[in-house]
């Protein structure tokens, strides 16, 4: 049978180069005869790497054909919630992404929960929640000789800080404590 001219494009991502029949159920037709044009780029990448490979433009059309094989095999099906990505992948593409287990951190505490009634009362828990919103903490250290006022916002300030204090500790010969 000879290939017509839509035969000749990839299905996946309409390429006309080296379009070679995939079979559905991946086992050389044996246990269905029916095909899709892919080209070996893609055919190689479902292959070798799986779907998960694929990029942004180009995956619903490979789950559509992931999918028909599941269909053939008795497998369940796909839906691009099931499709799991490396970091590489993302970076990539250029895709930023929340990090599943590190939720977004913010200094404002949206919801406080407390297991019991605070002593001050829920009134002015709730009046003086954001107080602390814009207050960075601040580091002074003061001796003879020594002086040392730091403003700690994130961990490389803090290390700075840290690293500070243990060089004028050394150098002080244990007068700072």
């Amino acid at each position: 049978m000879v290939p017509t001219k839509e035969q000749k494009i990839c299905y996946v991502c309409a390429s006309d180069k080296f379009v070679d029949r995939h079979h559905y159920d991946c086992r050389g037709g044996t246990l269905s005869p029916e095909t899709v044009p892919l080209c070996r780029r893609c055919h190689r990448s479902y292959h070798d790497w799986g779907i998960d490979c694929f990029s942004p433009d180009t995956t619903e059309r490979i789950l559509e054909v992931e999918n028909k094989r599941r269909l053939i095999c008795h497998l369940p099906l796909m839906s691009m919630k099931n499709i799991k990505r490396s970091n590489y992948w993302y970076k990539k593409h250029g895709i930023k992404r929340e990090h599943p287990l590190r939720p977004k951190k913010d200094k404002v505490f949206p919801s406080l929960q407390l297991p019991f009634e605070p002593l001050s009362g829920w009134q002015w828990v709730n009046e003086h929640l954001n107080d602390l919103k814009d207050w960075v903490p601040r580091i002074e250290v003061t001796g003879p000789g020594l002086k040392l006022s730091m403003e700690v916002d994130n961990a490389t300030k803090l290390k700075e800080a840290i690293k500070a204090i243990r060089v004028m500790k050394l150098n002080n010969k244990g007068g700072l404590k």
